[in-house]
């Protein structure tokens, strides 16, 4: 009842800052509609528990399972910065805590859950369900929760509200081991990559538009991205691709726009199932015109860099010389290295996964001769990047960071501190860092050759036989015809086929005379 009478209360009745009751009908509010939708325990007590006053803004994990978790939590710190510096409105208003703002206690509740299972390999889709819906239904009670500024509370629960509804179709199906491996491989060059765009369009850029962006990963930039270049229209956010208009007109940003809306960029970040009707993935065309297309890109923009045109360019000012070729060479370099990472994950690698999913381990160790020679042109292709991002990082550090610290001139445009604190993080997450995205991603490569060496094949047929044998001598019992009658009738050639085994059938087929072991082979 007292929620109720709220609504009839007009907003400008409660004086210039607000009414001093507003905070209170917000938290009742709030919980009921945590005791609505939540069962977790420890999530439910939301007025009253300590675990949910304001925390930190970072992230609170290196590594993450799931993009669109992540963007989530960078929504929600984004929102909780800002809420930071505002300031207090009035004597009541100063004297509440952090703890006593209701919606930071729910932004709290939603990073708490995002947190947990950002990092999980696996989501319950009921709490996953659960947490949207919580979302859902806040939004149902605007006049509780009066937006101030752009990005006001009920903004920022719609955008995490998304991120959720959008995760709900990512679903990961783990078979065996090397599949198993395969999908870690894929979730680490997810991480790898993302980073890795994010410094570099950070750190040696003057795209001072970005720090408007509360999250940089690649499925929030695709929001910001203009509408001949969006892979994803129905994501666009149209405030985002104004904030990002300039950012994206620049020389390096037509190269990001042009890689991250690639089409093995969406079938890596997007998470759908390659063969699930009417995913995105599918209707993509898999040959993707991004080589070519990127690699013309490149020769224009080498192109206008060596005749010492950087207008529009995008790169820090102290970056457009001649003297700093060796920089700026190495950072096309760089875009072109993400891409041809991404495209040897996100086009090819996943047609290797597929062969492990549906044949298990035996399947991958037959097409060996085909998976190690990739291994080995991908692996190549991450060393060349991580080298390139660590003299790149280097040269960064000496030209703005240890400038600034000495007090020392540095040209404008250049980037900006927000741009270099951002920068930083992603390349300790990517190179730098104890566990970093490109040590972990090199480990698994290695971890999956010798998952798939060929001289684990007898074991496994001889474990396939084994299976095979036994099934057969049970389908042949007088048991199992007994029971299962003249409706069974194995037609087959003996299950033993099957493992290559020496007594397998060899009975000619009419297929041109081959045996059946023979077209096995």
């Amino acid at each position: 009842l007292k929620i109720k009478s709220l609504w009839h209360c007009p907003l400008s009745a409660m004086g210039a800052c607000g009414s001093s009751q507003l905070p209170k009908q917000q938290l009742v509010l709030l919980q009921e509609l945590v005791c609505k939708h939540i069962e977790e325990p420890s999530l439910r007590d939301f007025a009253n528990a300590d675990v949910f006053e304001a925390t930190s803004t970072e992230r609170g994990f290196l590594r993450w399972e799931h993009a669109h978790l992540v963007a989530a939590i960078d929504i929600l710190n984004a929102y909780q910065r800002d809420r930071s510096m505002q300031p207090s409105c009035g004597p009541a208003a100063q004297r509440r805590g952090p703890r006593d703002d209701p919606d930071i206690r729910l932004v709290e509740l939603l990073k708490r859950w995002l947190r947990q299972n950002a990092v999980s390999a696996e989501i319950v889709e009921v709490e996953l369900r659960s947490m949207g819906d919580l979302c859902r239904d806040v939004l149902n009670h605007q006049p509780l929760f009066a937006a101030s500024g752009s990005r006001g509370f009920l903004r920022v629960m719609a955008e995490v509200l998304d991120h959720l509804r959008w995760q709900l179709c990512e679903t990961l199906t783990k078979d065996h081991s090397c599949a198993e491996q395969m999908k870690q491989i894929l979730s680490l060059t997810r991480n790898f990559i993302s980073d890795a765009v994010g410094y570099l369009l950070l750190g040696p850029t003057s795209l001072r538009e970005t720090d408007k962006l509360a999250s940089m990963e690649i499925v929030a930039l695709w929001q910001s991205l203009p509408k001949e270049a969006n892979p994803l229209p129905d994501r666009a956010d149209v405030q985002l691709q104004q904030l990002m208009q300039s950012a994206w007109r620049t020389k390096l940003g037509q190269l990001w726009a042009t890689v991250i809306s690639a089409p093995w960029c969406v079938r890596l970040f997007d998470g759908m199932s390659f063969d699930e009707p009417g995913s995105t993935a599918a209707v993509l065309d898999c040959s993707a015109e991004y080589p070519s297309n990127l690699r013309d890109l490149l020769s224009e923009v080498k192109a206008d860099f060596e005749r010492g045109s950087f207008k529009d360019s995008g790169l820090a000012r102290t970056l457009c010389s001649a003297d700093q070729s060796t920089t700026w060479l190495a950072y096309l370099e760089a875009v072109q290295l993400v891409a041809d990472v991404g495209y040897l994950c996100g086009d090819v690698l996943v047609q290797f996964l597929r062969v492990g999913s549906s044949l298990g381990d035996y399947g991958v160790i037959r097409i060996a001769p085909w998976l190690h020679p990739f291994l080995e042109v991908l692996s190549e292709k991450m060393r060349r990047l991580k080298k390139i991002l660590e003299q790149l990082n280097h040269t960064v550090d000496n030209t703005f960071v240890l400038m600034k610290a000495k007090g020392l001139p540095v040209k404008k445009p250049a980037p900006s501190k927000r741009m270099g604190v951002r920068a930083h993080a992603a390349i300790e997450r990517v190179v730098l860092g104890r566990g970093a995205h490109a040590t972990a991603l090199a480990e698994a490569v290695v971890e999956l050759k010798g998952k798939s060496v060929p001289e684990r094949l007898p074991q496994v047929m001889e474990g396939l036989g084994d299976a095979c044998t036994a099934l057969q001598a049970c389908l042949s019992s007088s048991d199992f015809q007994a029971c299962a009658g003249h409706k069974f009738k194995v037609e087959a050639p003996p299950l033993l086929a099957l493992t290559g085994n020496a007594e397998c059938d060899t009975t000619p087929s009419s297929n041109g005379g081959a045996t059946r072991a023979e077209q096995m082979e």
